[in-house]
């Protein structure tokens, strides 16, 4: 599993699976969001990213716990929602009770942001989490490769277009779900086929 270092000197895997299942869950009953975690857990997953705001901490919780995997071994993130901004230490309690587990590795603030496209953010440097269901997707999410330079800077340029953004796509703009496409990738191969 290919690994990144943060500030603090703990080790990140470079590739982690979103738990955002396309809308907030508000029961505590979420079986759909527990089965893909336990499924991403058993092909290799090492990296969880949830939000108090999806509503499924507590289905992610559950499955690390019924997942037979070491806490030790599974890097835990959750976010910041915006109604904890005034109280982060009440949120980080809200979140952690919720997961049930018994640390969470990271605790960032959360702001809304497209999929960074894998293998260019990894070559980054940074950490990319795709948001997917779909057993094979997860299985496909390791196969990264470099991207030549053209490809890259290209990459690295798409936020200087007119609509779009940094992240690399604008998709509450509503453009890529008329053309189900985003930079030559279908995106079922982005492993965005619930994004309606």
């Amino acid at each position: 599993m290919l690994t990144l270092k943060l500030n603090t000197g703990h080790a990140i895997p470079a590739i982690g699976m979103g738990c955002w299942m396309g809308k907030p869950t508000p029961t505590q009953d979420n079986p759909e969001t527990y089965e893909m975690v336990k499924e991403c857990l058993s092909v290799g997953y090492r990296h969880l990213d949830t939000a108090y705001g999806y509503g499924n901490e507590q289905a992610v919780g559950k499955a690390v716990r019924d997942s037979g995997v070491p806490r030790e071994e599974i890097f835990v993130t959750t976010k910041l929602t915006n109604e904890h901004h005034g109280c982060v230490q009440r949120g980080f309690q809200s979140s952690l009770d919720a997961l049930g587990i018994s640390y969470i590795d990271l605790y960032k603030y959360a702001k809304p942001e497209g999929t960074v496209l894998l293998s260019w953010a990894v070559q980054r440097g940074w950490t990319a989490v795709p948001k997917t269901v779909n057993p094979k997707r997860m299985r496909d999410n390791f196969d990264i490769f470099t991207l030549d330079q053209e490809d890259f800077e290209a990459l690295l340029r798409v936020h200087e277009e007119p609509g779009k953004l940094l992240h690399l796509c604008n998709y509450e703009q509503g453009d890529i779900r008329k053309t189900k496409m985003i930079f030559g990738w279908s995106l079922e191969d982005m492993g965005w086929e619930n994004l309606d």
